[in-house]
């Protein structure tokens, strides 16, 4: 049995800047960028991974089914960035949604299947859920 998971994507663009002290201990220390892109999407309350689906333990398999963002800054958070150079390159990515799904036998971990798709529509995510599904259902049983 395959369950789907609640799943609210956020918008890719991470708006909201760090506080000022915040920023300020960032730039003191030798902090890298990845971090301080981690301290951005704490501020703006978005996460690394959303999960949407998963296997029941009955089954005999394990499914790690996961939506991995690709945030850009934009706005106040855009503008803070610019401030310090070394951090330029937390402008130069562009944003996007990769959808992962891969599908191990739960007694050895063997890969059975694997799956992920680069898109920058929303909507498009939600269709191939409900595709993955379907398929993962009939090769489960």
């Amino acid at each position: 049995m395959i369950n789907n998971l609640e799943l609210d994507l956020p918008s890719f663009y991470i708006s909201k800047p760090l506080e000022d002290n915040t920023f300020k201990i960032c730039l003191q220390e030798t902090t890298s960028p990845s971090v301080i892109k981690k301290l951005y999407m704490l501020a703006n309350d978005v996460r690394p991974n959303y999960y949407f689906m998963e296997t029941s333990p009955s089954t005999g398999y394990f499914l790690t089914a996961k939506i991995v963002p690709t945030f850009a800054m934009v706005g106040k958070a855009r503008e803070q960035i610019k401030k310090e150079i070394r951090l330029n390159s937390l402008l130069l990515i562009n944003p996007n949604y990769k959808i992962k799904a891969i599908l191990y036998k739960e007694n050895n971990y063997e890969k059975i299947w694997e799956f992920e798709h680069i898109t920058k529509n929303k909507n498009q995510i939600y269709k191939i859920i409900i595709d993955l599904k379907d398929y993962l259902v009939k090769e489960i049983n």
